[in-house]
């Protein structure tokens, strides 16, 4: 599991499965803009 920021400035949360060093994307989880 791990949380990028997107250029846009979002937080994506994806899960990823690291496997003979290719990071696949296994699901994601959806992005959030914070709202301050």
């Amino acid at each position: 599991m791990r949380k990028v920021r997107t250029a846009s400035g979002a937080t994506a949360v994806q899960i990823v499965s690291k496997s003979g060093g290719v990071r696949r994307i296994v699901e994601h989880l959806g992005s959030a803009h914070d709202e301050t």
